[in-house]
C-alpha cells in the first residue's frame, strides 16, 4: 500500500537457499518477509511450488502473506501442500475503521477465494488476522469482523491490538481531511 515497486531476489536464489536452509532445518518454519507472494502472479505460482517440491520428505511450514482477494485460481492451487500457512489481513470489516487506517477489503472476493482455497489447496492453513481497536470501530464492529472471519473457516483467528505509534494521531488527521 505504500506504492514501492517492490524489489525481488533472483528465484534460483531463492531456490537455492531454500534447499540449503532445509538440509540443516528440515522442520523449519519460514517466514516469507515479502508484503505479498503473489504481487507478480507467476513469480508466486512457480516459487510456491519450487518450496512444495522441497518440502517433500521433510516438515517445514512456509508463513506467507497475501490478499487473498487478488489471487486467481492458479496461484491458489499452488498452495496446495500442508508446508503453507496462508496469512490474510482482513483488519476488519468496518467500512469506517478501514478509511481511517487507509486499508480496504473485498468481502465478496476473499469469501469466494477462501471457499476455493478449501477446495483447489485444501492441504494448505488458512489464518486470518484482525484489528481490535482501530479508530472509526466500535465493538460492535470489530464483532461483525470477527463473525465473517469466522464464516470463513479458517484454521486460525488472530486478534492485534491497534497501535498508537508516535506520529499516528497527526497522520490520521491527514488521512480524515
Amino acid at each position: 500500500q505504500n506504492r514501492r515497486k517492490p524489489r525481488f531476489h533472483a528465484e534460483s536464489r531463492v531456490i537455492e537457499e531454500t534447499h540449503a536452509l532445509l538440509s540443516r532445518l528440515p522442520r523449519a518454519r519460514i517466514f516469507v518477509a515479502d508484503s505479498d507472494l503473489f504481487l507478480d502472479p507467476q513469480r508466486g505460482i512457480r516459487l510456491a511450488r519450487a518450496w512444495r517440491e522441497a518440502a517433500e520428505g521433510k516438515e517445514p511450514v512456509w508463513e506467507i502473506h497475501t490478499y487473498l482477494a487478488r489471487l486467481e485460481p492458479d496461484a491458489i492451487a499452488s498452495l496446495d501442500s500442508g508446508a503453507f500457512t496462508v496469512c490474510v489481513g482482513v483488519q476488519s470489516t468496518n467500512p469506517a475503521a478501514l478509511r481511517a487506517v487507509s486499508r480496504f477489503h473485498d468481502e465478496g472476493r476473499t469469501r469466494e477465494n477462501a471457499r476455493l482455497l478449501r477446495k483447489l489447496a485444501p492441504r494448505a492453513r488458512l489464518h486470518l488476522q484482525l484489528i481490535y481497536g482501530l479508530p472509526g470501530d466500535d465493538a460492535a464492529g470489530f464483532e461483525r469482523s470477527l463473525d465473517y472471519a469466522l464464516s470463513l473457516g479458517p484454521d486460525r483467528v488472530m486478534l492485534f491490538p491497534a497501535l498508537a505509534l508516535p506520529g499516528m494521531r497527526d497522520a490520521l488527521k491527514g488521512a480524515a481531511a
